[in-house]
């Protein structure tokens, strides 16, 4: 029995545009029956007569969900040491789209010990042995500080060099002030408040010094802020108090002193 050659087919192609990121191709084995532009292909295959088939043709894959492939991932596997000098290596022990990258390191190799700078010393020409090179490093003693001065002239002896070290005191104390309220007629409110006294002369408060109070001792629910000069010989302290009743006083000694 002979071998029968297929005959040769017209396919007649027509495009659309669906809208949705793809273009259409239509095919089919009988003209269309209106003129559009079309490609007509030949072939040699066996097609059922009169049966139409369409070919979906992809413009944007984006477009279509079905057709978005997975997105890839890479990750950092195991990572091992290698032999010394040898060239790293990478391998990945995942997938095309599942990367796992294992690296091979090599291990670094051994310096070569240098020479002590006794042997260095020794190289070149010093020719006592270790232990007397060593005496060599030692530096002669310094000089105290008391030995300077007393080069530079100072004729005093150290004790009284040591005392010459101490600076004046960081404050002054000008005496003891007192803090009291009395409520005589009408309760005193509960908060902070500034409160004016009086200093006597001798202490020569002016404007400008910078003062502190120091209470000898702070009833509960009391507390001393900051000092102000207001006028020569006249101070403003901060004092946080609580309610002071029709009838009740408090008084509180506190140490004032000027900061030289």
């Amino acid at each position: 029995m002979k071998e029968t050659t297929p005959r040769i087919q017209r396919i007649y192609l027509r495009f659309s545009y669906p809208g949705d990121g793809n273009v259409k191709l239509h095919a089919s084995l009988t003209p269309p029956d209106y003129d559009e532009p079309l490609l007509v292909l030949l072939s040699r295959g066996v097609m059922p007569m009169g049966q139409p088939f369409s070919v979906l043709m992809v413009s944007d894959p984006s477009q279509n969900p079905a057709l978005r492939g997975t997105a890839a991932t890479v990750r950092v596997g195991t990572v091992s040491a290698g032999p010394a000098g040898s060239a790293p290596k990478v391998a990945n022990s995942g997938s095309e789209s599942a990367a796992v990258l294992d690296f091979t390191l090599p291990v670094p190799r051994d310096g070569t010990n240098g020479q002590s700078a006794y042997e260095i010393a020794r190289a070149l020409g010093y020719g006592g042995t270790a232990t007397q090179w060593l005496t060599t490093l030692v530096g002669a003693d310094g000089k105290s500080a008391y030995q300077l001065a007393r080069e530079a002239g100072y004729g005093g002896t150290m004790t009284q060099w040591l005392a010459t070290l101490v600076g004046p005191p960081a404050t002054t104390l000008l005496g003891t002030v007192t803090l009291t309220e009395t409520a005589t007629t009408v309760a005193i409110s509960a908060g902070t408040r500034r409160l004016s006294i009086a200093t006597p002369e001798s202490w020569g408060v002016k404007a400008g010094d910078d003062l502190v109070v120091a209470p000898v001792s702070v009833p509960s629910g009391y507390a001393t802020h900051d000092v102000t000069v207001t006028a020569p010989n006249l101070i403003s302290v901060g004092l946080t108090a609580p309610l002071i009743a029709i009838g009740q006083k408090y008084s509180i000694q506190c140490r004032l002193r000027r900061f030289n």
